[in-house]
């Protein structure tokens, strides 16, 4: 019944940060687009501003999408 520490992240990326990320919040975060849409909310209340947009994969598959996202505290 393990459940590895990146599925709990996906199955609902806001609840993990809120758990695991409390109060000293990482200078960087670097993360697949396809999640911008859940953790947007995070990321504006937090000042992070997007320093790096880069090409990782012309197919998405499973949890990996096609650009990686660099935002900066």
């Amino acid at each position: 019944n393990y459940i590895d520490e990146a599925a709990l992240f996906y199955q609902n990326p806001m609840k993990w940060l809120s758990i695991n990320v409390s109060s000293i919040l990482p200078n960087y975060l670097v993360l697949f687009d396809e999640l911008l849409n859940s953790i947007s909310s995070f990321i504006t209340s937090n000042d992070y501003q997007l320093v790096g947009n880069f090409f990782h994969a012309d197919v998405e598959q499973g949890r990996v999408s096609r650009r990686v996202l660099v935002f900066k505290k």
